[in-house]
């Protein structure tokens, strides 16, 4: 048995891409499974792969082709599916067999038609096991909202899922959060299987001495649906309370946004706030998030209502404090593993600077409930809990 990880989106956008990608790999790896992974054929992520990637694919799973305005989502699916269909077919078909496993970790509607089309073309007994793992509701997503006949990209996963599993029955479709997984089953009719994540980070020994200040933590790609736009407010506001908080905060991402929060931050003393400017390689990130006290997720629910995140299940997995949106994917993890956190219900400046300011004031009693739920997620959110559900998926 051979795997093969499919990633458009590695080497080609930064985020936990890489990360998730090397994780699976070093896991199967481990068990002496002979692993392959292929990503972009373009290199653009300002940090470089974990994992080392054949180049294979010619474009993101969110770029398109389209240029009509009424018909661009089937625009996007008849030329988009057929260029990941001829990317695929550039392997040939020595390389695959039947006893084999393609794992596709991100994928949306556009790419899949291009995977049975694929798949169809190798001879039968070369046919690999299919696993599919689309983490996007993309006719959710805020961007598409304003565009006339978005309710076709609904129809078009419904399609080209069924599409698959009917042509090539060792099909499996999975996702990373209960929502996706409930909303994907809806409207495909098939069975959709939960996967746990790998993105754990390995725990470090304490300082030795560090410093008795709390250290609020902000981390990741810079989105106003991360609440990224409310932070100068939040830290103006935290910091002129009575034993306030460092915060970190780390700048990357929409560089209008970055820019402005920047220039709104930036007279605000050293001994208040350390900001990180652009993206950072895994050890840096890790050792950014060790240094995290409380974890500051101020989400928004049309995004994170349904999507999980990894900066979320990172800190979880290190028995760290959170601070999140009510009704996002963090807040409900955090009441399915008992977790310590403070949940605002309101995503405004108001609500971030008093949960914020609550989780400072409950640190002790909040740390150690985020210390006892560690153990219990990183048991369910690892590597080998993730590699044993995909091989007994296939069995």
């Amino acid at each position: 048995m051979r795997v093969h990880i499919f990633d458009p989106q590695l080497n080609l956008a930064d985020g936990h891409f890489a990360a998730y990608d090397a994780a699976v790999a070093t896991e199967l790896r481990r068990r002496g499974i002979e692993t392959f992974v292929y990503g972009s054929a373009r290199t653009a992520a300002s940090i470089s792969s974990m994992t080392e990637a054949e180049p294979v694919f010619s474009r993101g799973i969110f770029e398109e082709a389209a240029a009509d305005p009424l018909t661009w989502a089937l625009e996007n699916f008849v030329q988009l599916g057929g260029e990941f269909h001829s990317d695929l077919r550039k392997l040939g078909f020595d390389r695959f067999s039947g006893d084999d496993l393609a794992f596709f970790p991100n994928i949306i509607q556009y790419q899949i038609n291009g995977i049975t089309d694929w798949v169809s073309e190798l001879p039968p007994e070369r046919r690999p096991a299919i696993i599919l793992k689309p983490s996007y509701l993309t006719y959710a997503m805020p961007y598409l909202q304003r565009r006339p006949n978005k309710e076709i990209v609904p129809l078009l996963y419904r399609f080209s899922m069924r599409r698959l599993a009917g042509s090539h029955p060792r099909t499996r479709i999975c996702s990373d959060t209960e929502e996706m997984v409930k909303q994907f089953g809806s409207l495909s009719n098939i069975s959709i299987h939960l996967l746990p994540m790998p993105l754990v980070i390995a725990e470090r020994a304490r300082e030795p001495n560090k410093p008795s200040r709390t250290n609020v933590v902000y981390l990741g790609h810079a989105s106003m649906l991360k609440g990224f736009h409310l932070l100068p407010q939040v830290v103006r506001r935290v910091a002129a309370a009575n034993d306030a908080p460092h915060f970190l905060i780390q700048s990357y991402g929409e560089a209008q946004l970055c820019a402005s929060v920047e220039k709104a931050l930036a007279d605000v003393p050293a001994d208040k706030l350390t900001l990180i400017r652009g993206a950072v390689d895994a050890d840096a990130y890790s050792r950014l998030l060790h240094s995290a006290d409380i974890v500051l997720l101020p989400y928004a629910t049309e995004f994170y209502g349904w999507a999980s995140s990894g900066i979320f299940a990172e800190a979880m997995s290190l028995g760290k404090v959170a601070v999140a949106t009510h009704g996002t994917w963090p807040a409900q993890q955090l009441e399915k593993f008992g977790g310590g956190g403070v949940v605002f219900k309101t995503l405004n400046a108001e609500g971030v600077t008093g949960a914020t300011l609550d989780a400072v004031r409950m640190l002790p009693q909040l740390g150690e409930r985020a210390a006892r739920a560690a153990p219990a997620w990183r048991r369910h959110h690892c590597a080998a809990n993730l590699v044993d559900t995909l091989l007994a998926l296939i069995s």
